[in-house]
């Protein structure tokens, strides 16, 4: 049985001065995920911003590792990073964890694809019930991404000039 801890953005710079082993692995994680992170992952709002879901043993043995924006009323919570470690993939590890984060979640999630990694990820986060548009934006540093997003409700999609509009159906 998988095992997951979370380390909130208030404990993560902490964390990592407690345990100056686990900066290169998040900093992996990241940077494979976050193709225009600043040199120094620790002043990186992308980074600090965000809680951080990991395996237990995440110290001694990084498996898998979550970034996490919290979301509010108006803004869906935001998947900054989905990584798992190499010599774990290929066993359903960010299926397992995605699914039980979704199965806690209310509202809405989103996930913003690298559009280099777009064909290798779509699937995978089409079979967890994400939506897409597959439109290509762009974000302030020239990258292009798509968004998916996810609900426990029935979402509906729009195209806007400036990205995708995402929001809970009325029922009728």
């Amino acid at each position: 049985m998988l095992q997951a801890m979370v380390v909130t953005k208030e404990e993560t710079i902490d964390w990592l001065n407690d345990a100056t082993s686990v900066l290169p692995n998040i900093e992996q994680a990241y940077s494979a995920c976050i193709k225009s992170l600043l040199p120094d992952i620790r002043i990186d709002p992308r980074f600090l911003e965000n809680d951080h879901i990991v395996n237990m043993d995440f110290i001694e043995n990084p498996v898998f590792l979550i970034g996490l924006k919290k979301g509010n009323e108006s803004k869906p919570a935001t998947l900054a990073v989905v990584y798992v470690f190499p010599e774990y993939r290929n066993q359903g590890i960010a299926k397992l964890v995605l699914s039980g984060l979704l199965g806690q979640t209310n509202g809405i999630v989103q996930a913003a694809v690298h559009e280099d990694e777009l064909g290798q990820l779509k699937r995978f986060y089409e079979s967890l019930g994400f939506k897409t548009l597959n439109r290509i934006l762009t974000d302030d540093l020239g990258d292009g991404y798509c968004d998916f997003f996810w609900s426990p409700s029935d979402l509906e999609l729009i195209a806007t000039d400036d990205g995708t509009l995402c929001r809970i159906k009325n029922p009728e």
